[in-house]
């Protein structure tokens, strides 16, 4: 019949703030979508002092951009709030080797304005999408997986609904082959070869984002992570 498998909507990744550290942490969580490129586990990220900048240390890529995205998406009014909430003198100041509110925003920006740098424009479609929830990213990744799909005639909302089943939205199969107007077997085929090329973009997104990240100190070294 097919695979049809994909991030599983019950173990979500989030990013918290740990009112008691003092240091922005993210839960250990599980993205998967269609196996083999999407899982990955990952404990705390850190702030780091270089040479007088804190900067927020991450475990991979995707722990990077999850936590960007999360961070441009959250206002920065809210972020104030809870360090009110834990300030010494609950005027809101933040403790000493802390990002302040306005500093997370400046890197999280940092880290989408060097994928859109770094990245071809497919490959950051693909970001767009998976990582940020943006509309504007479909448009490329439709038809790039329109070609991939070969001659024909294939629903664009179809294909916009084999992107969003594999970024993690509850989408089965029987709702995709009935967008594509085909039968059980052809829509499993087509939507396994549609996650089949989301892997690839997303294998060769990682693999540029690693080199750029780590020439730029975002990463964590192996050392750091055996001892996390």
């Amino acid at each position: 019949m097919g695979r049809d498998v994909r991030r599983n909507p019950d173990k979500p990744e989030n990013t918290a703030c740990n009112s008691s550290a003092g240091k922005h942490e993210s839960t250990e969580g599980t993205w998967k979508a269609h196996g083999r490129h999407m899982e990955g586990t990952w404990k705390k990220s850190s702030v780091i002092s270089t040479k007088g900048n804190l900067i927020m240390k991450f475990n991979n890529p995707r722990h990077a951009l999850r936590w960007a995205y999360e961070t441009i998406n959250t206002p920065i009014i809210k972020i104030s709030s809870v360090n009110a909430m834990r300030g010494p003198d609950g005027a809101g100041g933040v403790p000493e080797g802390e990002l302040t509110p306005y500093d997370r925003h400046a890197q999280a920006a940092l880290i989408v304005s060097l994928c859109e740098r770094a990245l071809p424009a497919l490959h950051m479609a693909y970001i767009r999408v998976q990582f940020g929830r943006e509309a504007g990213g479909f448009n490329l990744l439709a038809r790039h997986l329109a070609a991939n799909f070969g001659t024909g005639l294939h629903s664009r909302r179809g294909i916009e609904q084999i992107i969003r089943a594999y970024c993690g939205e509850k989408i089965g199969l029987r709702e995709i082959r009935k967008c594509m107007a085909c039968g059980t077997l052809k829509a499993a085929a087509l939507r396994n070869g549609g996650y089949d090329a989301l892997d690839l973009i997303h294998v060769q997104t990682m693999d540029i984002l690693e080199r750029e990240m780590h020439s730029r100190g975002l990463l964590r070294t192996a050392d750091a992570l055996e001892r996390a």
